[in-house]
Formats: structure tokens, C-alpha cells, sequence
């Protein structure tokens, strides 16, 4: 019965890892993008952006050795230990980022807040509903992986 639950139980934390992943890579892909778009464009960025893009990159690099290591290394109490303070660590992340992006909330018509700019939403190269509709479904991630 306890190899059953505890398999169970590192099954169900290696899916919410995976899910984590899945939520911090989503976000380092979107603002990745709007740093190379602000970058080939010879613009300034935002020190905002560049925390989103630091903190979800160091969210991937950890979700990615976390699923590995619960797999593996589950039940050893070290390991264990290590893990619920970086859990709580990278749930304070996920919180900053949701405060960063937070514009993400409002709506994506008539005058919008993005980091690629700020205007009208359907003026610009690229239109800013585009960057609007990216950084609301940033917001949206980093609360499910929060």
C-alpha cells in the first residue's frame, strides 16, 4: 500500500513540475521574442522585461532538473528539503511576474500597455494587439504556475 501511494504521490509532483515547465517556458518564449524584437530594433528594454525573461529562464533550467530528480531521487529527505525551498522561492517568482505583467489583465482594444510599446492596438509594426494578446496569456501562465 505505501509503495503504491508513495509512487502515486511522485507521479502527481513529477505532473505538476512538467506543468510548471510548461508554464515557464511558455513565458521565457514570449518575452524571448520581445526582447529580440526590441533588440533588432535598437530599442530600449524595460528592466521589467528583463527580470520576466531572467526569472522564467531560471524557472526552466530548475523545472527541468526537478522533474529529473523527482523521478529519480524522490523520497530522499535532502533532496526533498532543497526542493519545497525552491518551490517556495520560484512561487514568489511566478507572483513578480504575474505583477510585471499584469498590463496582460486589461483588454487588448483601443489603448494598450505592452513591452514592445505603448498605443493603439491596432496601430504600429507590429500591431500592438499581438504583443497585448502575448503578454495577457504571459500573465494568465504565471499565475497557473504560481
Amino acid at each position: 500500500m505505501g509503495l503504491a501511494a508513495g509512487g502515486f504521490l511522485r507521479l502527481f509532483q513529477t505532473f505538476l513540475y512538467a506543468l510548471e515547465f510548461c508554464c515557464a517556458s511558455i513565458i521565457l518564449g514570449i518575452y524571448s521574442y520581445f526582447l529580440a524584437f526590441l533588440s533588432r530594433r535598437n530599442l530600449s528594454i524595460s528592466n521589467q522585461s528583463k527580470a520576466v525573461e531572467g526569472i522564467s529562464g531560471v524557472a526552466v533550467l530548475y523545472l527541468i532538473f526537478a522533474v529529473l530528480l523527482t523521478c529519480f531521487l524522490g523520497g530522499v529527505s535532502f533532496f526533498a528539503f532543497v526542493a519545497i525551498v525552491l518551490d517556495v522561492l520560484f512561487v514568489g517568482g511566478f507572483i513578480a511576474i504575474a505583477v510585471m505583467t499584469r498590463n496582460g489583465a486589461n483588454s487588448c482594444s483601443g489603448y494598450v500597455n505592452t513591452p514592445l510599446g505603448n498605443g493603439p492596438s491596432n496601430v504600429g509594426t507590429p500591431s500592438l494587439r499581438l504583443p497585448c494578446k502575448l503578454n495577457t496569456a504571459a500573465f494568465a501562465v504565471s499565475i497557473i504556475g504560481a
